[in-house]
């Protein structure tokens, strides 16, 4: 037997498809995963983990880029027509999700997470010299990351002075 081409994969494909009139995409008559992605297996074919979606896409020409993922597409969560898909950062993935209210409750925590951090919020100065003095008191980091609502490890490095160093840390190791 004869491997197939990718132009009869993407044949094959659109015969599991039924055609959309209206728009043209192609609405996916295959098992569906339980996240909602079409599902595809053939056997002795890369079918690109199981998902109908990209084995369209990169069956078509697409080309794989690290660090990327398939977003829903716009039209119907079934359609599997290449011209459809978005091949997008993992970042703007979860942007879209969370636009459309599609994020489970630690997928909106992870997104607000990330959020905070591009912000640049930081710690100001008065706080860094509060949270060393309690430290320099109980020589408890938890404790210390309770109290002032940071994350333990984020605090015991601001009081060992690993991040937010103040002066030159090196000033009484010179021999």
């Amino acid at each position: 037997m004869t491997p197939l081409s990718p132009a009869e994969l993407l044949i094959y494909l659109r015969s599991r498809c039924a055609i959309d009139e209206d728009d043209g995409c192609w609405l996916w008559t295959g098992a569906m995963h339980r996240n909602g992605i079409p599902s595809l297996r053939l056997h002795g074919v890369d079918c690109c983990g199981r998902n109908a979606r990209a084995a369209a896409y990169f069956w078509s020409g697409g080309v794989r880029i690290a660090g990327r993922v398939f977003a829903r597409p716009p039209c119907d969560e079934r359609c599997i027509r290449p011209e459809h898909q978005r091949y997008v950062t993992r970042r703007e993935a979860m942007a879209l999700a969370q636009a459309a209210g599609r994020l489970s409750a630690g997928r909106r925590h992870a997104a607000a997470v990330i959020a905070v951090r591009r912000r640049g919020r930081t710690i100001d100065d008065e706080r860094v010299a509060a949270m060393r003095e309690r430290y320099a008191q109980t020589s408890n980091a938890a404790l210390v990351a309770r109290e002032f609502g940071v994350h333990p490890s984020y605090a015991h490095r601001i009081c060992t002075y690993r991040a937010r160093a103040e002066g030159n840390v090196f000033a009484g190791l010179a021999g």
